[in-house]
C-alpha cells in the first residue's frame, strides 16, 4: 500500500510540474515580447528625434549658408567664384556631412534595436518550446506513476486476497500450496 501512495503522490507532483512549466514557458515568451516591443517603440521614437535633429541641421545649414553668403556679399567681392563661393560650399557641406552621419547612426541604431527585438522574440519562442517538452516530459512521468501506482494498488489487493484465502483456508488454497510445496 505505501508504494502505491508513493506513486500517487509523484503522478500528483509532477502533473504539478508540468503545469508550471506551461506556466512559465508562457510568462517567458510574453515577457520577451514586452521588451522586443518596447525597443522598437522606443526605435520609433529616437527617429523622430532624429528627424528633428536632421531638421533643425538643415536649416542651421540653410542660415549659416546665408550668412556666409552675406557676408562675401558685403566684401564687395564675385560670390560665384574662387575663395568666397569655396567658404559658402565648404560651410553647405559641413552641415550635410553631419546630417548624412545623424541619419546614419540612426539608421545603425535602429537596424541594431531590430535585431536585438527579433532575438528576444526568438528567446520567447525558444522558452515556450522548452517549456513545452519539460511539461510533456513531466506529463509522461505523471502518467507511469500513475499507471504504476493502480498496478501496485491491484497487485496489493491480490496479495491481500491470497493471505486471505490461505489463512482462512478458503476454496482448500492453503492445502494446494502446501501440497505444491512438497511436491516441487
Amino acid at each position: 500500500m505505501g508504494q502505491f501512495v508513493n506513486s500517487s503522490a509523484a503522478s500528483a507532483n509532477a502533473a504539478q510540474q508540468a503545469a508550471q512549466a506551461r506556466t512559465q514557458g508562457l510568462a517567458d515568451r510574453k515577457a520577451a515580447y514586452a521588451r522586443a516591443y518596447g525597443l522598437e517603440r522606443d526605435s520609433a521614437e529616437a527617429a523622430h528625434i532624429a528627424a528633428d535633429q536632421m531638421s533643425t541641421m538643415r536649416q542651421n545649414q540653410t542660415a549659416a549658408t546665408s550668412t556666409t553668403r552675406l557676408h562675401n556679399a558685403a566684401s564687395g567681392f564675385s560670390a560665384s567664384t574662387g575663395s568666397k563661393l569655396r567658404s559658402e560650399t565648404s560651410t553647405a557641406q559641413i552641415f550635410e556631412q553631419t546630417i548624412a552621419n545623424l541619419g546614419k547612426s540612426y539608421a545603425i541604431q535602429d537596424a541594431n534595436a531590430r535585431n536585438q527585438a527579433n532575438q528576444l522574440r526568438k528567446d520567447g519562442d525558444d522558452a515556450l518550446k522548452l517549456s513545452q517538452i519539460m511539461s510533456n516530459y513531466y506529463s509522461r512521468v505523471s502518467k507511469i506513476n500513475s499507471t504504476a501506482a493502480n498496478w501496485q494498488l491491484l497487485g496489493g489487493s491480490l496479495t491481500t486476497i491470497g493471505d486471505s484465502m490461505f489463512t482462512y483456508n478458503i476454496g482448500g488454497a492453503a492445502e494446494q500450496i502446501r501440497n505444491w510445496g512438497e511436491n516441487s
